[in-house]
């Protein structure tokens, strides 16, 4: 895996070839390779929310999470799985492993190593509310990225395991 500077300051990682996505970041991203444009926003911004949402559909996310304090997300793909934290300043890609699915919890779990990371990212289908945006979303996530954990809310998108 290469590391490859953005240009706004922010370490991207690129040139994985793998069978699943997941990004976890509140950064989305316009445009492509070097010229690569960021616009931070937080997940429940109203129209924001839902751009953000389309956005993730056309990349072909699975589920799309957020949280506040510092600001990240997270999207589950059907190739690789990216975590972006602290508000677009570390971005971590791995490939997307099968998913765990408790029918009975409502829950999806996807756990994997990758160059010397580990990472667990789990959502649960309840009711969340995002204190910053006081918007409610229809699952709670819960991210583990060597032993840090973060929580916050998120959509399921379509075609993912529920």
């Amino acid at each position: 895996m290469r590391k490859k500077n953005a240009g706004n300051g922010s370490t991207t990682l690129g040139g994985l070839v793998a069978r699943g996505l997941l990004i976890v970041s509140l950064t989305v991203s316009v445009g492509c390779g070097e010229g690569t444009t960021r616009h931070e926003e937080s997940p429940g911004e109203g129209h924001g929310r839902q751009a953000i949402l389309d956005q993730a559909r056309q990349r072909g996310a699975l589920f799309r999470g957020a949280g506040n304090e510092p600001g990240w997300n997270v999207e589950v793909g059907p190739v690789r799985t990216t975590l972006v934290t602290r508000y677009g300043e570390e971005r971590h890609e791995f490939a997307t492993p099968p998913p765990v699915v408790d029918e009975a919890g409502r829950r999806t779990t996807y756990a994997t190593r990758f160059d010397g990371h580990e990472i667990v990212v789990e959502w649960t289908i309840e009711t969340c509310s995002d204190t910053m945006s006081d918007e409610t979303f229809p699952a709670s996530v819960r991210v583990e990225l060597d032993g840090r954990e973060l929580r916050g809310c998120g959509v399921v998108l379509a075609g993912a395991e529920r």
